[in-house]
This record gives C-alpha cells, sequence and structure tokens, in this order.
C-alpha cells in the first residue's frame, strides 16, 4: 500500500485543523502537502516541527486516531530505516561476532517513571515511539544537564545504550545522517517497539544514568514469531496489521478493535490482502471478551475470504477454524 496523495491530503488538512491560527507549523504544513515522498520519510521525521511530536505522541499514547492518519509515515519511516540498515550492514565485517554500538539518549523523567525504571531493573522494556539516539555522550550529557530546572520534579537521565544490529530486522535502527534534514548530525534512529534489557541505574552528579540493552531474549519471541509469520503471509505492507496486534497484545482491546475496524473501510476486499486478517483479528478481540457468537461470525468471514484463494490446509485458514 504505497503513499498516496489521498492519505496525506487527509493527514494536511488534520495538521491544518489542530494547528489554525499557528502561522509558521501552517507553512510547514503546506510544503509537507506539496513535497513529502516515501524516500523523503526520514528527512520531514527528522526536521524540527510538529510531525515527529505528533507522530511519537500518537505511538506513546496509542491514540487510534492519530495512529490511523499517520499510518503512511508510519510505514515509510520503517521501510527507510529498515533499507538504511540493511546497507549499512553489508560494510560490517561478516566475521565479527560483536556488532554491537553505544548510544545516548538524554531527556528528561519524572520521579514516578523513574521509580518504575527502578523497580524493573533486570526485566525487558519497550520503547513504544521511535527513539532518537547520538553517539556522542559528552554532547548528550551537556544538553540534557541544560534542561534541568532547580527544585523541578523532572530528573536529567541520560540513557547508555548498547545495540547489536545483527539481532532481528523487524526493529531496525541505523544512522540516518545521510536522510535527515541535518546531515551533520549522527543520529541513530530505532523503530517504535524495540525492546531492550535494563541492566542499571545509578547517579552520576546530577543525572541519572540508565543502561539499556537491545533484547533478543525468549520472553519477546512469541510476539515476533507473530510479526514474522505476518510479514511472510502478507509482504512488506502488514505494519498498520502489526500496529493492531501491538494494541492486542498490550491489553488495549478495545483501540485494536477500533483500528482494525478502520483498516476494514479503507478498501474492498479485491484491493486489499489485508480485509481477511482484520476478521481474523476482530474474531480473536471477541475471542478474548467472551462474545463467541461475534467470534465465530468474523472468522467466518475470514474463511469466506481466504477459501477462494487459499488451500483448506494454509495456516491461516486453519486459524480461523474455532
Amino acid at each position: 500500500m504505497p503513499s498516496t496523495s489521498e492519505h496525506i491530503d487527509e493527514f494536511v488538512a488534520y495538521c491544518q485543523r489542530i494547528y489554525e491560527g499557528n502561522a509558521a507549523e501552517l507553512k510547514t504544513i503546506k510544503e509537507f502537502g506539496l513535497t513529502y515522498s516515501q524516500n523523503r520519510a526520514l528527512w520531514w521525521y527528522s526536521r524540527e516541527s510538529m510531525f515527529y511530536r505528533l507522530l511519537n505522541k500518537a505511538l506513546r499514547v496509542q491514540s487510534v486516531e492519530l495512529l490511523y492518519m499517520m499510518r503512511f509515515f508510519i510505514r515509510d519511516i520503517y521501510h527507510e530505516l529498515l533499507k538504511i540498515q540493511q546497507e549499512q550492514n553489508k560494510t560490517m565485517d561478516p566475521n565479527s561476532q560483536n556488532q554491537r554500538c553505544r548510544v545516548y539518549r538524554g531527556q528528561l523523567l519524572s520521579n514516578d517513571e523513574l521509580d518504575r525504571l527502578r523497580n524493573s531493573v533486570g526485566n525487558l522494556i519497550s520503547m513504544n515511539s521511535f527513539l532518537s539516539t547520538s553517539t556522542d555522550r559528552e554532547l548528550t550529557l551537556f544538553l540534557v544537564e541544560s534542561l534541568t530546572v532547580p527544585e523541578s520534579t523532572m530528573k536529567a537521565v541520560l540513557f547508555e545504550i548498547d545495540a547489536e544490529s545483527n539481532i532481528d530486522h523487524l526493529r531496525p535502527f541505523a544512522d540516518i545522517s545521510s536522510k535527515s534534514h541535518i546531515p551533520t548530525e549522527s543520529e541513530i534512529l530505532f523503530a517504535f517497539g524495540t525492546i531492550f534489557r535494563l541492566e542499571s541505574i545509578h547517579d552520576e552528579n546530577s543525572v541519572c544514568v540508565i543502561r539499556i540493552v537491545t533484547s533478543n531474549e525468549s520472553e519477546e519471541k512469541a510476539l515476533m514469531k507473530l510479526l514474522e509469520w505476518m510479514r511472510k503471509e502478507i509482504g512488506k505492507e502488514n505494519d498498520l496489521l502489526a500496529l493492531g496486534y501491538i494494541l492486542f497484545k498490550s491489553g488495549k482491546l478495545e483501540e485494536a478493535e477500533q483500528f482494525f475496524r478502520r483498516l476494514l473501510h479503507e478498501k474492498s476486499e479485491a484491493d486489499n490482502p489485508n480485509i481477511p486478517y482484520c476478521y481474523q483479528a476482530l474474531g480473536d478481540l471477541a475471542t478474548e471478551k467472551g462474545d463467541y457468537d461475534e467470534a465465530i461470525a468474523r472468522h467466518n468471514q475470514a474463511l469466506d475470504i481466504w477459501s477462494k484463494t487459499m488451500p483448506n490446509e494454509h495456516p491461516s485458514v486453519a486459524a480461523s477454524y474455532l
């Protein structure tokens, strides 16, 4: 499902409504509508504007409406990031056993957020937004210290991140300098949903240092298996379905249902191979809620479509038999 002018126009109209009266942002929004393309998604994301703030807010709070509105932008960033990672991995020594790099991110966290992290040392944590990082520790430390306000309830935090490029390709990260709006910055961007193991937390003068490492632990293999299967089944254009499944697996059943229902209305089944997967997901959601009549009806809708295009022994068909 390539980016279409219809999707871009819909998003631009939405932004114009919420930034009405803000001349500077409206000028940027107009430029976005006129110049955006798939191969400039990272350029727009890295530009100082409302676009990256809106996107990461939508991912953090899991706003169904906003995620759906920005679906083309999320998909294009992900695909650009994956392509860059694949190109950069080709330059690495294939015989090296340690393809690890260390990067840094500074930000302010509340005391409550810090307490939750302290209680999570040794566990897996997930980043629900795209994560911008730097290779320059001293600069990152200086910038986050400069944000600190005396007697504030917010604490300056420095994330030290050890990342292995060969863990998986489902949540890529890469140096996006070649695609960035500010190419002189060495920015390493991580895809949303990246999972880390929280190794340690300690204070360094006025800054709290949190060390995390990318994880390929067994706890996350079930979800990764699901996403990998989806990619093989429906190809590269399934990222919207993946968002819906992440909402589902996070226990946000109502939000997931809204998301899948909106996908159903986007195109007819003849145009969109995702339609039966949406019906199947809605059936799974209904089962989770105990509405078995609805579950049967939704799985039957998926079966009706798949029976025309797939053999009975296909895994998708088998999964829809209750």
